[in-house]
């Protein structure tokens, strides 16, 4: 288990106090880190040395043979963290064993994330452990597949998912990746002030594989039960989740806009609950400031 377990993994909290000293110190010896970073009413400093480790293993921080860190140099803005965080755990480095429950680096965390997304979000619940480990039991027939079977692991999950863009709260809680795919809207247009509809769902499951269509969204999806799996078997439907995402995203104001074209060979749908269309489009058009 990798940073699902936050008890010995470190939490996001400490990341970004970790991360923005190195960013603006330079390159310093970790045990200086610790000690910069260490609260004055706090003597255990365990949890900053374990996010240094977990996060220098997953290769945010560069630590040299003598033990000083430092950052790339497009890794140190502290505005670009969370973008940078999802960045390195879907990197294929970090996920080499994706299925294995030992030896992982981020894979337990991209597999439950790619599990909570492919899930009909309206017909299902997300708000405590019980929930989820209900849905796994149901969808994932091997045992050893199964990734949120505690609450250690849901707690951690939970964490960093809501961190790093993909749950909201609104009564209820949501698998929703609208903050995500917001922050990787200017890199994913580009110089591009539109796109089809496939290329924009193309470029977006390359930076984020466990949405729609994603690499590892695939392979996760590739495990479930069929027989029990709600989901749509429209292929221009989009997950309950990602329309939601999108929609949110594209109503007024937002910084998306979604156009229907009579003249288009292709398009989407956006799914609301019990496969309600919300919308069909065929390009989606960046508005000022993306």
């Amino acid at each position: 288990m990798t940073i699902l377990n936050i008890a010995s993994d470190g939490i996001y909290n400490i990341l970004i106090v970790l991360h923005k000293v190195v960013s603006i110190h330079g390159p310093i010896h970790k045990d200086k880190l610790v000690e910069l970073c260490k609260p004055s009413d706090v003597g255990d400093v365990t949890k900053i040395k374990q996010t240094i480790f977990r996060w220098t293993q997953l290769g945010l921080f560069i630590e040299s043979k003598d033990g000083e860190l430092s950052l790339k140099k497009d890794d140190k803005d502290p505005e670009q963290l969370t973008k940078k965080c999802r960045r390195i755990l879907f990197s294929s480095s970090n996920n080499e064993n994706f299925w294995d429950n030992e030896g992982t680096k981020a894979a337990d965390f991209t597999r439950a994330l790619a599990f909570i997304l492919s899930q009909d979000i309206y017909a299902s619940k997300f708000d405590n452990h019980a929930d989820v480990q209900n849905l796994e039991e149901q969808l994932i027939r091997d045992t050893d597949q199964r990734i949120l079977q505690n609450n250690t692991r849901w707690n951690g999950f939970l964490h960093w998912a809501s961190y790093l863009g993909f749950l909201s709260e609104d009564k209820r809680r949501w698998p929703d990746p609208t903050v995500a795919v917001a922050e990787e809207l200017p890199e994913l247009f580009g110089k591009d002030v539109e796109l089809p509809c496939n290329e924009f769902l193309s470029r977006l499951k390359e930076r984020i594989p466990v949405l729609d269509g994603g690499e590892y969204r695939v392979s996760l999806e590739s495990r479930l039960d069929s027989a029990k799996w709600q989901h749509s078997s429209n292929s221009k439907q989009l997950s309950t989740s990602l329309s939601r995402a999108i929609w949110r995203l594209s109503r007024p104001g937002g910084p998306i806009r979604l156009e229907a074209r009579s003249d288009s060979i292709s398009s989407l749908i956006l799914q609301g609950a019990s496969g309600r269309e919300w919308a069909n489009f065929s390009h989606v058009v960046a508005s000022k400031g993306v």
